[in-house]
């Protein structure tokens, strides 16, 4: 099945390189219009597909298109934010009633968007060989996915406290200091995550990161272990 969904989503991404449309997308415009920062970069798909025999409306699509349950990845979406998200049409799609079902999905006030973005909607349209079938996928970049994130943290920390595994990676030539860097990268991507729902952004984010490198540089490097506990630490202040 996700195998499937990964297939699904790579087709719906590339569809305009294939097939012409009133609106087409590529794959610079979509990277462009939902990443605002080099870091917040993770964006999940939701795949929405209707049944010929009993088509959906454009309107219940693109509603269905910001629900959990058509998402590839499990999402907090009433305690996170839409930073941005690119939603890709296949098939007979009007501009107008694209535009109205996003103008009720913004007036129900279920999806929680950024002040600082305008207009958090990139709307790509591309024909397809059987117009009969309209189907759709979007691209969100939302601050629920840093509970994914969270949860991948956690799993490491319970995994290197035991060192399991540890051996199949030096085995291959791997360093112990390349395991705390890649913990202290994941602390930084969920902070960034987490900042973005404070009324400050990155700024408080790049504020206490700063402080925190000082603070360590003027520490030193005392092993791995520091390293990974100022990582989990770093994480915990930044999200408080």
């Amino acid at each position: 099945s996700s195998g499937i969904n990964a297939e699904y989503g790579i087709s719906s991404v590339t569809a305009p390189i294939r097939f012409t449309g009133p609106i087409t997308c590529d794959l610079n415009t979509i990277q462009t219009n939902i990443v605002p920062y080099p870091r917040i970069s993770y964006t999940v798909a939701s795949l929405v597909d209707t049944n010929p025999t009993d088509p959906s409306s454009v309107a219940d699509m693109t509603s269905s298109c910001f629900s959990p349950d058509t998402a590839t990845t499990d999402l907090t979406l009433p305690e996170g934010k839409l930073l941005s998200t690119c939603l890709l049409y296949r098939g007979v799609a009007h501009v107008g009633q694209i535009n109205s079902a996003l103008a009720h999905v913004r007036s129900l006030r279920t999806l929680k968007t950024t002040s600082w973005v305008p207009c958090p909607f990139k709307v790509g349209i591309t024909n397809t060989p059987d117009q009969s079938v309209l189907s759709m996928c979007a691209l969100s970049n939302h601050t629920g996915i840093e509970s994914t994130i969270c949860s991948l943290n956690t799993k490491y920390d319970r995994l290197y406290a035991r060192r399991a595994f540890l051996y199949w990676y030096h085995g291959e030539g791997m360093e112990s200091g390349e395991f705390s860097c890649a913990r202290e990268e994941m602390a930084a991507w969920e902070s960034d995550y987490t900042c973005e729902n404070r009324p400050y952004g990155h700024w408080y984010n790049y504020r206490y990161a700063e402080a925190e490198d000082e603070s360590s540089s003027e520490s030193g490097d005392s092993g791995v272990e520091e390293a990974v506990d100022t990582a989990i630490r770093r994480n915990r202040w930044v999200g408080e």
